[in-house]
C-alpha cells in the first residue's frame, strides 16, 4: 500500500511539473507574419540561422507571409573540392512551422524542435482553405 501511495505521489509531481511548463510544445495555431517589416525579416532569419547551428541562410522576403510552413533546402557545394554527386541534394529539407499562441509568434522546427519566440514579430492565424 505504501508503494502505491509513493507512485501516486510521484505521478502527481510529474503532472504538476508538466502543467507549470512555460509553454506547451506544439500548442498554438498555424500563423503567418503580418505585417512584414525589416525587423520581422531580420528576427526570422536570425531564428532560422540559430536553429540550423548558426549557418548563414537566405530567406525570401515573402517567407511565412502566405503559409505557416517554411522549408529550408540545403545549399549544394559551390566548388570542386566537394563535388555534388548526380546533381541532386540528398539531404532532406528542414521544416519550420510558425505558431500563434497568446498573442506571440513562435517558430518551431519540425517534427519536434523546441519553440523559439520571435521577439517583436506580429502574426495572425493562417487562412484556411485559401
Amino acid at each position: 500500500m505504501e508503494r502505491i501511495a509513493s507512485l501516486a505521489c510521484i505521478g502527481a509531481i510529474v503532472l504538476l511539473a508538466g502543467c507549470s511548463s512555460p509553454r506547451a510544445q506544439g500548442a498554438g495555431v498555424p500563423a503567418v507574419i503580418d505585417p512584414v517589416t525589416d525587423a520581422s525579416r531580420a528576427e526570422l532569419q536570425g531564428a532560422v540561422s540559430e536553429a540550423l547551428g548558426n549557418v548563414p541562410v537566405t530567406l525570401s522576403d515573402s517567407a511565412l507571409t502566405s503559409s505557416s510552413l517554411l522549408v529550408i533546402e540545403h545549399s549544394p557545394p559551390r566548388d570542386l573540392r566537394q563535388p555534388h554527386l548526380a546533381g541532386r541534394e540528398m539531404q532532406a529539407p528542414v521544416r519550420f512551422r510558425l505558431l500563434l499562441e497568446a498573442g506571440e509568434c513562435w517558430l518551431v522546427r519540425l517534427p519536434q524542435g523546441s519553440p523559439r519566440l520571435l521577439e517583436g514579430v506580429s502574426c495572425v492565424p493562417e487562412a484556411v482553405g485559401g
